[in-house]
């Protein structure tokens, strides 16, 4: 047993620093994105006495454009092949349900998902959504009897979740059959304190104390990928690992039927490369302010230079020179 986890262990590290190489061309491009709109873009420090100039025509961009995504009410559309009153109801009463599913969630992270993926969508080119069954709700289940006295089940909370997650650290592979992926990892760092509070006490970490479970951090990562199946059919796969080691899984996935985690992309100018898959809304505005900003900076250090420049006065001992302070200093030559 323990021979196949570590072997497990291998194939899915494997796999996933070999997806991480792939995409390492797309996050540095995703982290050239975030540090433009933060204003933190230029790649050398500042020389001691030098004036900077920073232009916010990035950050404008993307806040200008998220604003106008935002504006109007999200449409969700319910869509069958057959037209009738019945799937029409039906067709409404989904769109109502995932409606609910966003509102429900926002209220619950106490933040704006729809921002959050436009924001990241318009600024990385790429966000994840991922939304998963929740067994944490599976204590609001109560079993009732309708009308008709059939028994179905209510749950008090939605049991599902919904999450945003930043392109940057999702690593996808293409060619999947099942849906667009074959696999996809969401690798995060993360504390000690945080992955005991998810998966309860880790005996390898028992020795450690409270400020240094707050403290140390490893890396998580989040498995989700197609299998294939001895009678031939295709399933869903999930395994969680941290610090390298296997917590759970890999096992599969009931009810899924393709990986919940849904890429959308600003911009995809291609299929194959994983840096063309989406491309930001800063993207082709990056050079023109850089060259603004080389330009601005120039023409800036020519008038301290010049604009400044003092007066040299020649004057017998003790005669005093009278001049407009405007002009800059004085040099007295006798």
């Amino acid at each position: 047993m323990a021979h196949d986890t570590i072997e497990r262990e291998g194939e899915l590290l494997e796999k996933f620093y070999r997806c991480k190489a792939k995409c390492s061309k797309w996050h540095e491009r995703i982290k050239e994105h975030e540090n433009f709109y933060d204003l933190e873009h230029y790649k050398t420090a500042a020389k001691p006495g030098e004036r900077r100039i920073t232009l916010t025509k990035g950050t404008n961009i993307v806040d200008l454009a998220v604003g106008i995504l935002t504006a109007n009410e999200l449409t969700i559309q319910a869509v069958s092949p057959e037209e009738s009153e019945t799937i029409r109801k039906q067709a409404s009463l989904v769109e109502q349900f995932l409606d609910g599913v966003i509102y429900i969630n926002s209220e619950r992270q106490e933040t704006d998902l729809r921002y959050d993926w436009t924001f990241y969508q318009v600024r990385d080119g790429a966000v994840g959504l991922k939304t998963v069954w929740d067994n944490s709700f599976d204590d609001s289940l109560r079993v009732e009897a309708d009308e008709e006295g059939n028994q179905r089940a209510i749950y008090d909370q939605l049991p599902l979740s919904t999450n945003v997650i930043p392109a940057r650290y999702l690593f996808p592979e293409a060619g999947g059959r099942l849906g667009r992926w074959k696999y996809m990892f969401y690798a995060i760092e993360r504390t000690i304190d945080d992955m005991e509070r998810e998966y309860g006490p880790m005996p390898q970490y028992a020795n450690l104390g409270k400020k240094q479970r707050e403290t140390k951090k490893g890396d998580f990562i989040d498995y989700w990928g197609e299998v294939q199946q001895e009678d031939g059919s295709w399933a869903i796969e999930n395994a969680t690992l941290f610090d390298n080691k296997l917590l759970d899984g890999p096992r599969i996935m009931e009810g899924y039927t393709d990986i919940p985690i849904t890429l959308m992309f600003y911009k995809p100018i291609g299929h194959v490369k994983p840096e063309d898959w989406g491309h930001s809304i800063l993207r082709p505005v990056m050079q023109m302010v850089e060259e603004l900003e080389w330009r601005v900076n120039r023409q800036t250090r020519l008038l301290n230079v010049f604009a400044n420049m003092p007066l040299i006065a020649r004057t017998r001992d003790g005669r005093p020179v009278n001049v407009d302070a405007a002009f800059g200093d004085v040099v007295q030559m006798n």
